[in-house]
């Protein structure tokens, strides 16, 4: 088995472990009503090392799992992450350095894209009118929570990946 492949099959096996994570454990140590995602930090953290075809079906595939697990309108995450995905490898290959720090920076940027992107469609097409609750409450609380993790899950994942670069992780 090439080594491409191993690593595509340890990066589906780490989402299903966030996912299971997500859905069982995590939600019992929310803080103000929210949890962290697991699984948007392993979207970003996956996307930062990888090419974009494969981030987006990444992505694609995380969002159908957090549509499933949320009971809502099956396809409305997969969009949301894959195009998330997407944006963080364009942006990563143009911005970021490998460091925790800037990984920590992109984690939570991206979770402020997306919740905030979450809660607009959530309040024009689903009539859901806690934007402001969403955007003040929701957001803010989840990107610290999210930063609190991406150290632990990037490091996870370029361990599990053997991603190697020059830079060194703690600059």
């Amino acid at each position: 088995m090439s080594t491409r492949k191993k690593r595509y099959i340890i990066s589906y096996v780490l989402l299903v472990a966030a996912y299971i994570l997500q859905t069982t454990l995590v939600r019992e140590i929310a803080i103000f009503k929210v949890s962290p995602s697991l699984i948007l930090v392993s979207v970003v953290c996956f996307s930062l090392v990888n090419e974009p075809v494969g981030a987006a079906v990444y992505g694609g595939i995380a969002g159908i799992l957090m549509d499933i697990s949320s009971g809502r309108t099956l396809g409305f995450n997969a969009v949301l992450m894959m195009y998330l995905a997407l944006l963080v490898v364009f942006a990563g290959q143009e911005f970021f350095r490998d460091t925790l720090r800037s990984a920590t920076f992109v984690v939570v940027l991206s979770t402020v894209v997306y919740e905030v992107v979450y809660a607009f469609f959530n309040f024009a097409i689903f009539g859901d009118s806690s934007f402001w609750y969403m955007i003040f409450r929701v957001v803010l609380v989840e990107a610290l929570y999210n930063a609190v993790f991406a150290p632990f899950v990037y490091m996870l994942y370029r361990r599990f990946l053997k991603i190697r670069t020059g830079h060194s992780l703690f600059d």
